[in-house]
């Protein structure tokens, strides 16, 4: 399982991926508790939350934890 730091101006997200090769992934940000997953579509949606927790910006966080995986993923690659 991978975990991710993800900053933006206002927020830091505490990206964790639940199972390897999936697209399953809890998300931190200021004490409340997501769990978000990328459709077959290629659409991320929202699993599951804290109740009393705000909405997530999915289209955006979706894009950076792409980017982010990404990144991660062609640093593998380049390791082996």
């Amino acid at each position: 399982m991978k975990r991710l730091c993800i900053k933006t101006n206002t927020k830091i997200y505490d990206v964790q991926q639940l199972v390897d090769g999936v697209d399953l992934f809890k998300v931190e940000v200021s004490g409340c508790f997501y769990e978000v997953y990328k459709s077959s579509s290629g659409e991320w949606r929202l699993l599951y939350h804290l109740p009393n927790c705000r909405e997530l910006p999915l289209e955006s966080l979706g894009n950076m934890i792409d980017n982010e995986m990404l990144a991660l993923h062609k640093g593998e690659s380049r390791e082996l």
